[in-house]
């Protein structure tokens, strides 16, 4: 599958297959026989995509106490802390803000570090049961996949 295609299939939410679920994390990636850049005005689009899906496996960790890692609710509930956040509030943005898939993604990214941050707080309260039930039934999810659906349709957008 070209790069091209794995953003399209993200963007119009098919499943990938297993295979195409996580590209090498370098600036370039070679797929297939295409060498494709992923780096767009500043932002790695494949990086942020699988950083924000590694955060389920993150806060899953965390609530099971199996994480090293301190995360902070007032730190994870930003949504200008991670690079793709950056990204967004930067100047580099000033090269898609006219896009209204831009908009879209500053929105559910926002909802995604809320969500998360919410999970976070309840571990810090000692809820690890309200933790689990906002990860797995909460708003998470739902912010979780828009907003790597919108960096998908951010990517076609702009590449397309």
């Amino acid at each position: 599958m070209s790069l091209f295609g794995w953003f399209k299939n993200i963007a119009e939410e098919k499943p990938l297959a297993p295979q195409d679920s996580a590209l090498s994390s370098s600036t370039s990636a070679t797929v297939g026989a295409i060498h494709e850049t992923k780096m767009v005005h500043g932002l790695d689009f494949v990086g942020a995509i699988e950083a924000h899906r590694n955060w389920k496996i993150r806060l899953k960790n965390h609530i099971s106490g199996l994480s090293h890692e301190h995360l902070d609710h007032a730190v994870i509930c930003k949504d200008n802390q991670c690079a793709l956040g950056k990204w967004i509030y930067s100047d580099a943005a000033i090269f898609v803000s006219h896009l209204p898939s831009f908009h879209e993604l500053k929105d559910s990214h926002a909802k995604f570090h809320s969500a998360a941050g919410e999970i976070v707080e309840a571990v810090s309260k000692k809820q690890p049961e309200k933790a689990l039930q906002l990860l797995n039934e909460g708003e998470y999810n739902t912010h979780s996949s828009r907003t790597q659906t919108q960096i998908a349709r951010l990517f076609v957008q702009i590449n397309g």
